[in-house]
């Protein structure tokens, strides 16, 4: 039985896709060791979206044509609502991983996601905030989609609770450099940072934070 690992292991959200297939390895070796499926055993095979909605279509269609998975394991917010409807008229049982609040109010049956839609999260991180007693916030996400949809929630749920954004900036992912976002971030003097960003971006806006 072929089940599809199906995310981006390519381009800028490429982290993701290992990810997701190093997850499903371990469950894949633990369900056939213990004998598979009605004796069946599972074969793992993985489509590459690109991150990219235009990218993902033709990557699904052809994994579905040419694999008959019984199931798949994503696409990624990046690139679900692109093929949301192609896998539920298929009947493939997908599940999804991603916060995206495009799936807030989805109602294709044959689709499940895993993760709390970023409507709840960016409440959550925003609340969290309140009970800590900051009153002056700043806003750091990725100027990706997948990280933009988490900027709304906090906001409002902040402002809601009488909290001050003092700055809200969009970061381009993997760039060599965040020096300046950094400063004006910092000039505004928040207590506190919100934020969202992929490793290698994180990894450069952090260190040059620091220092």
């Amino acid at each position: 039985l072929n089940i599809a690992v199906a995310a981006p292991f390519s381009g800028n959200e490429a982290f993701i896709g290992p990810r997701f297939l190093n997850g499903v390895r371990v469950a894949v070796a633990k369900i056939n060791a213990d004998g598979g499926v009605l004796g069946k055993k599972f074969r793992i095979v993985t489509a590459d979206t690109g991150g990219d909605p235009v990218d993902a279509v033709p990557a699904i269609a052809q994994i579905i044509a040419t694999q008959h998975p019984v199931a798949m394991l994503g696409p990624s917010s990046l690139t679900i609502i692109s093929v949301d409807k192609q896998l539920n008229q298929d009947q493939i049982v997908d599940i999804t991983m991603g916060g995206t609040t495009q799936l807030d109010h989805m109602h294709f049956p044959f689709i499940y996601r895993t993760t709390p839609s970023d409507s709840q999260m960016g409440v959550a991180m925003a609340y969290y905030g309140t009970q800590k007693g900051y009153k002056k916030a700043a806003l750091v996400f990725g100027s990706n989609s997948s990280a933009q949809t988490l900027d709304a929630p906090v906001k409002d749920t902040l402002q809601k609770h009488g909290v001050t954004v003092v700055a809200d900036s969009k970061i381009v992912p993997d760039q060599s450099s965040y020096r300046s976002e950094i400063e004006k971030i910092l000039a505004a003097k928040p207590d506190v940072i919100y934020t969202q960003l992929d490793p290698q971006t994180a990894s450069t806006f952090y260190s040059e934070m620091q220092q």
